[in-house]
């Protein structure tokens, strides 16, 4: 199980899921000390079904590491277009796709 922490001690501008809701938290609290955090795509605050999420555990999520996996997804897309239009030996493909992932991490 992916690690959880409780929302209020987050660092301010961490991504976190909870369930299948995506979010991230504020620098900004409101006058009772309740962190405030936003739901990302739709912008609305983010509550978790309760009047003080500080304590709700969620999972942070690492936006550096799945900035590098879109981009490492985009590099193998990418060489597979490229193979599709050419007669190839699709062995090969693979030895490209892992030089891909050893290079993006």
């Amino acid at each position: 199980m992916p690690e959880q922490l409780k929302l209020g001690e987050l660092e301010p501008g961490t991504i976190f899921k909870r369930g299948e809701t995506y979010g991230f938290k504020s620098e900004y609290r409101n006058e009772k000390g309740v962190c405030e955090c936003f739901i990302i795509g739709s912008g609305e605050m983010y509550w978790g079904g309760t009047g003080n999420p500080n304590n709700l555990k969620v999972e942070p999520v690492d936006f550096d590491s799945l900035t590098k996996a879109v981009e490492m997804i985009n590099k193998i897309r990418k060489e597979a277009e490229e193979y599709y239009t050419e007669e190839i030996d699709l062995s090969d493909f693979g030895d490209y796709v892992l030089n891909i992932i050893n290079q993006t991490f």
